[in-house]
């Protein structure tokens, strides 16, 4: 595929219609996409990114058109949204980040989607493929065309052979998890009653598996363990035993992890 240009990501998903917007740029364009998907006026966010520079440098544009699929997932567009994901972390992009990813994941989850919120957090995982090249050979020898996103994880060369493949081609090494988006892909698991995956996510979170320590602030006085457990608790409440989710206030106590308000909500609800 070729380089993508300058606000081509936005403009090749742009809707028709819209009144035209005063130009703003930097901090100031992102601040205001994020403040119009609060109010959820895409349309308006869509005129405001036509008519305003989408910022040259990767970082710059990772987190302008980051912001705009943030504001396609708030307002319901997820096509969208996936459209502008797909031309980020694809060949010719800058690479989309984990803010994007989660915030897709977030948004098929609450749409009851979670096979889509589970082949999302697999992309972000298994990484970007081939670098500079169309093509690349994986570690079971299969040819992969870059585009199309076939790989695995475990197809991607090791960080031994400093992610080249036998064919010479370098490729992106894997990307981690942030806790964020663990506790995300959990909370879908969570809304589709799903208890074998959010058990599974639960796990990861408290073990440290495949996730980094990102820094996150507890929200609402909610600590990690906390969150994962909350979690849980809501996927028993949803599903076709709800009465199982009072067990988990028990694994709850034998974890040494306090129950929060949601956790009493979800028992209290079935």
């Amino acid at each position: 595929a070729a380089p993508v240009g300058r606000g081509s990501e936005v403009r090749a998903a742009k809707a028709s219609g819209g009144g035209r917007q005063h130009v703003l740029r930097g901090k100031d364009l992102t601040k205001r996409i994020t403040e119009l998907g609060n109010v959820r006026r895409l349309d308006l966010v869509i005129a405001l990114v036509e008519a305003s520079p989408i910022p040259d440098t990767p970082t710059g544009r990772r987190i302008t058109v980051g912001a705009v699929i943030g504001a396609c997932c708030k307002c319901g567009d997820l096509e969208r949204a996936l459209k502008l994901l797909r031309q980020l972390d694809g060949p010719g992009g800058v690479g989309a980040g984990a803010p994007s990813y989660t915030a897709l994941i977030q948004a098929h989850g609450r749409a009851g989607r979670l096979r889509e919120a589970l082949l999302l957090l697999e992309a972000w995982e298994k990484g970007r493929g081939p670098r500079d090249s169309k093509i690349g050979v994986g570690r079971n020898g299969t040819i992969y065309v870059a585009a199309a996103g076939k790989w695995r994880k475990k197809d991607v060369p090791l960080r031994a052979e400093k992610w080249r493949d036998e064919m010479g081609t370098v490729w992106y090494s894997p990307r981690v998890a942030p806790t964020r988006m663990l506790l995300t892909i959990l909370d879908a698991a969570a809304s589709c009653g799903d208890v074998r995956r959010a058990r599974y996510f639960k796990d990861r979170v408290l073990n440290w598996e495949g996730r980094v320590m990102d820094g996150r602030v507890a929200f609402d006085g909610v600590s990690d363990a906390e969150a994962a457990w909350n979690g849980v608790a809501k996927a028993h409440a949803l599903s076709e035993d709800p009465l199982s989710c009072l067990a988990v206030l028990r694994e709850m106590e034998d974890a040494n992890t306090n129950s929060s308000t949601s956790t009493s909500t979800s028992t209290s609800t079935s």
